[in-house]
């Protein structure tokens, strides 16, 4: 999320030029409307009322701000923490701010910047700046704006209703109509090219921010249910999808399994992969997805890393053959694996932008056997990739693991731990965000990468251990649990009453945009997956 830090501190950088430009606006607009102080809209059912009315009506109407999709309620906002009267439209959101005078009462939320950050957490790829003659670059951001996207920009409210431009030009799908355009990102917006429309209004389109983080907000997780005998495993999750293994097969003695998944902005499934053979233990960041592909027609062929942005639709191949690839983790636009050939076992690590791949560490093998220490698993953010080693094996102890964290800035390796009993090599017991890692099993352990500091956050008995942001869960007593790092007390919570056993590939519980989403592994959801607003979750 550093690049949505940069565009928020972009907003505080031009607040001066913003003032300037869109006072000038307003009154430009408010002395050509006649404004109203009530309108009830039949096609969505919603009212809109007084200063928010006059906003909308002064400010491009329907086409800039579509119908309204709420009425005016109460929110907390994602970008101060402070409590607004805030009312929901297809393309903005309005947030009322009766602190300031008028024009700037009425704010618009940063859509563009939230919707950017957690789709394209790495910055979205294959950008093209638009250097058209005419085409203007915006230092505050370093993004160019040109064409048809400026023409439309000057003429639709600029800097004060879309904001400063956060991307270049690219390609995206679109969640709509499966379509791809040439897009661009807007800290309040996001621009659709649709030369099919040339010539007309509607040449330039805005993706409809608002009608998504509602969606994402406040409606239900509708995860489509496994056809009958088939099961739901290893569940993913990042701020845009949700991803998981699904059997296509009842038995596992005919089964291969896919990888499906979920669009949490418009609660459409999605297909991942449905290639031949195993795809198994995604990863996911954004709306990229790496997994271990197997579709190799023989249990012993070489293990591949594939990948796929199921923004842009665009597909690609992180490591291939000769050697088994194994253990994928994806933050941002980074991708950590482990290779293992005949003689060597290696932890890689692969900028997606560049190519470039470096070496994280590494282990002599004879004959495609190890006697020495190996790999557990791989667990990374945009900070750091940290990895468990199996550093003996004893009667008493059984497999005893050492966890290990790289700088991904300066590339520097510590050891974290010595000797972390426990620790099966399993890839859901480590998990890492920004420079906080957790970890178990059996207690559930938090550490501060930067300074080292350590402390438990639930002891005894705990497995399956995920971080994101300031929020922690795990299962614990067949039940999930969390906790909320920055809430007084941190006091752990069970978050869901429903018992949860074991089964295939163990039991999985990540945090998908605002959800915990869970694998029963037993029980009467035995192979289906369960979720939970984590609002929800945390309230009770």
């Amino acid at each position: 999320m550093k690049r949505l830090r940069k565009a928020l501190s972009v907003v505080a950088f031009g607040a001066s030029l913003l003032l300037a430009y869109g006072l000038s606006y307003y009154i430009s607009a408010a002395d050509n409307q006649v404004v109203t102080n009530s309108r009830y809209f039949p096609e969505t059912g919603h009212t809109v009322e007084g200063r928010f009315l006059q906003y909308w009506e002064q400010n491009g109407g329907l086409a800039q701000q579509g119908y309204p999709i709420t009425e005016e309620m109460q929110e907390l906002s994602e970008t101060d923490g402070k409590t607004y009267s805030v009312q929901y439209f297809e393309r903005a959101v309005f947030e009322r701010h009766p602190e300031n005078q008028a024009p700037y009462d009425v704010l618009l939320s940063l859509l563009g910047v939230f919707e950017y950050g957690e789709r394209y957490p790495g910055g979205a790829p294959a950008q093209q700046p638009n250097t058209a003659a005419g085409s203007v670059l915006f230092h505050e951001t370093g993004k160019r704006l040109g064409g048809k996207f400026l023409e439309y920009w000057r003429a639709h409210g600029g800097l004060p209703q879309q904001g400063y431009p956060i991307s270049d030009e690219f390609q995206e799908v679109s969640v709509l109509d499966g379509k791809t355009y040439t897009v661009q990102y807007f800290e309040r917006a996001v621009f659709e090219l649709h030369p099919e429309n040339a010539g007309t209004p509607h040449e330039v389109l805005l993706s409809q921010l608002g009608t998504f983080r509602y969606r994402a907000r406040y409606q239900s997780l509708n995860i489509p249910a496994p056809p009958m005998g088939r099961k739901q495993v290893m569940p993913r999750g990042s701020e845009s999808f949700l991803v998981w293994v699904e059997s296509n097969q009842p038995t596992r003695t005919n089964a291969a399994y896919d990888i499906l998944g979920l669009d949490l902005k418009t609660n459409q499934p999605v297909t991942v992969t449905t290639a031949v053979g195993d795809q198994l233990f995604p990863s996911v960041s954004g709306s990229t997805v790496v997994w271990v592909d197997t579709s190799h027609s023989c249990s012993t062929c070489d293990y591949d890393i594939l990948g796929k942005d199921l923004a842009t639709g665009r597909e690609f191949s992180v490591a291939t053959g000769p050697n088994d690839q194994s253990h994928p983790a994806l933050a941002g636009n980074k991708v950590a694996w482990v290779e293992m050939s005949q003689d060597a076992m290696k932890l890689l690590v692969k900028d997606l932008t560049s190519n470039e791949t470096f070496e994280a560490q590494s282990f002599p093998i004879q004959n495609g056997t190890s006697n020495g220490p190996t790999f557990g698993t791989t667990a990374l953010s945009e900070e750091y990739l940290v990895w468990s080693e199996l550093a003996r094996y004893t009667r008493e102890s059984g497999q005893v693991f050492e966890l290990r964290a790289m700088n991904l800035e300066t590339r520097e390796v510590r050891s974290i731990t010595n000797g972390v009993m426990g620790i099966t090599g399993a890839t859901d017991e480590i998990s890492v965000s920004g420079h906080h890692l957790v970890y178990g099993t059996p207690d559930v352990r938090l550490m501060d990468l930067d300074t080292g500091e350590s402390r438990v956050l639930f002891k005894g008995g705990a497995s399956s251990p995920q971080i994101q942001g300031n929020t922690v869960v795990w299962i614990a007593q067949s039940r999930v649990w969390g906790v909320r790092l920055n809430e007084p007390g941190a006091t752990p919570k069970q978050l869901a009453t429903e018992a949860i056993g074991r089964g295939d590939y163990g039991v999985g519980v990540v945090i998908a945009g605002e959800w915990i989403v869970w694998n029963n592994s037993g029980g009467p959801n035995a192979g289906k997956l369960s979720a939970k607003r984590l609002n929800e979750a945390f309230s009770k």
